[in-house]
């Protein structure tokens, strides 16, 4: 037989007091209550597993106290896995600190399929979105009144919260230490555009190297979304043939760094000195060794979470607007440059 809930009148029935009582303790309320009479309550309601009604709970004080994810990986969930995960993890995390659920909503088909008003039916008080693929913001969104916190994506609405990472001082510490280490010329090696973290990185890659004075004929871009017929393997078969390796290959990420170290190595190439590998990310495994610009995934999960309350809150949205640092980890997979001809 199923047991039944334990309503809050049994827990007040069981402790002799009001139910008025029992639901001010339960909610911490500050009132005037013998500490002996507030302990006996509160073990009153563990010993009756009592849970509090959400639904009455958020009539009373008008909020559901709940916080909506949405988020649209299309079909590149390749690059995505363990990130996500992660990401979704520690923003749980902090909303339980918080006092707050997490609901995670169905996914939505179509590049344009994301509306602001498909959220505001009071399931939760406010929405983290994160757009994987990147995303138009429509004019909608300057005239929701629903608190929304984007995260990874950093061109969005001044009347939205803002979470993403300074993906340009990752560019910059990558390139001014592969010409310390003697490069002049680079391979960028990239993923599908259309995810918006690539994107971020290849147009932060771009703006340093210009800001670097670094011409466009010291680098060369290899988008794998355009190389469908290619393998690592070939792509760097070629790169030999036309002179851009030996040299340095920045990965935007692990999963191409990973990549261009094994099938360089079965190629015969030195790892640094022939090819110089630098990574992206440092989520994956089996990148301990290799240098790369590393993502703290858990204070943005936290960061995000916490910003989302303040909003909730009636924080204004220009106070919730970050860019967060990256880190950078010098590995065995770059060093000095030693030129030498490869057959």
């Amino acid at each position: 037989m199923k047991r039944k809930n334990t309503t809050i009148q049994k827990v007040a029935e069981a402790a002799g007091v009001s139910v008025t009582t029992v639901s001010q303790v339960l909610n911490n309320r500050k009132i005037r209550v013998r500490d002996e009479t507030r302990e006996r309550i509160l073990k009153i309601a563990a010993d009756l597993h009592y849970i509090p009604n959400a639904l009455i709970r958020a009539l009373q004080r008008k909020k559901s106290f709940t916080i909506g994810f949405e988020f649209n990986a299309g079909e590149f969930d390749f690059f995505h896995g363990s990130f996500i995960e992660r990401v979704f993890y520690h923003i749980r995390l902090e909303a339980a600190e918080l006092d707050y659920d997490l609901l995670l909503y169905k996914p939505m088909k179509g590049k344009a399929a994301f509306k602001p008003y498909q959220f505001m039916d009071g399931r939760s008080d406010g929405l983290i979105f994160w757009p994987i693929r990147y995303y138009e913001f429509t004019p909608d969104f300057e005239e929701v009144y629903l608190p929304i916190m984007v995260i990874l994506h950093d061109n969005i609405p001044e009347n939205l919260g803002m979470l993403d990472f300074d993906y340009k001082s990752g560019a910059k510490m990558i390139l001014e230490h592969l010409l310390q280490c003697g490069h002049s010329r680079f391979v960028y090696a990239t993923g599908a555009q259309e995810i918006t973290r690539l994107y971020e990185r290849r147009t932060a890659f771009l703006g340093v190297a210009s800001e670097m004075e670094i011409s466009e004929e010291q680098y060369f871009i290899w988008d794998s979304a355009n190389s469908d017929n290619f393998t690592i393997r070939d792509i760097i078969k070629n790169l030999l043939r036309t002179g851009w390796l030996p040299g340095a290959v920045i990965c935007n990420h692990d999963i191409f760094a990973k990549g261009f170290i094994e099938e360089g190595k079965n190629l015969g190439l030195r790892i640094p000195e022939d090819l110089a590998v630098v990574g992206y990310e440092g989520v994956i495994s089996g990148v301990e060794h290799i240098t790369r610009v590393v993502l703290d995934l858990k204070t943005l999960g936290r960061v995000a979470a916490q910003y989302m309350v303040r909003l909730i809150e009636g924080e204004p949205s220009h106070n919730c607007r970050t860019l967060l640092p990256v880190q950078f980890l010098i590995g065995a997979t770059t060093g000095k440059f030693q030129q030498r001809k490869i057959k």
